[in-house]
């Protein structure tokens, strides 16, 4: 939560810039008591909020939904030989093969994925770092 508290103000009504833009106006009784801003959509801790929101579920969608998947298929894989290998199948070895060379493939994938992910995370951190913000209160005539 961001509060934010203003006591032994002027009666009357106040405009709160922060950054130099109006995000709210609000009475001398209202800020004496605290304003909440954490859902204020026009500061720019919010704005901020919603970018790395953003920038996170594009990671989600570009890369973590991906590794799962991935990761999926490879469960899949394994059991479909598990079970090749319970029922003497006579084209176990080929089977085997056949996976050895996905395999391959797959973790190639992952690793690639998971660079991604890494690289997306290191955004997302820096994105996030809080910034000095500069507060400003005008009383409205």
């Amino acid at each position: 939560a961001e509060r934010l508290t203003v006591r032994s103000l002027k009666a009357g009504k106040y405009a709160l810039k922060i950054d130099g833009a109006v995000v709210g106006e609000w009475n001398a009784g209202q800020l004496a008591a605290g304003i909440e801003l954490e859902e204020n959509e026009k500061t720019p801790q919010f704005q901020q909020a919603l970018k790395v929101a953003q920038m996170n579920k594009e990671r989600n969608d570009r890369v973590i939904h991906p590794l799962r998947d991935q990761w999926a298929q490879m469960k899949g894989k394994r059991n479909d030989l598990r079970k090749a290998a319970d029922a003497n199948d006579p084209q176990l070895s080929e089977k085997q093969a056949a996976f050895e060379q996905w395999r391959t493939t797959f973790e190639t994938k992952i690793a690639e994925l998971l660079e991604q992910a890494k690289k997306a995370e290191t955004e997302i951190y820096q994105a996030n770092k809080p910034q000095p913000h500069q507060y400003e209160l005008a009383p409205l005539q």
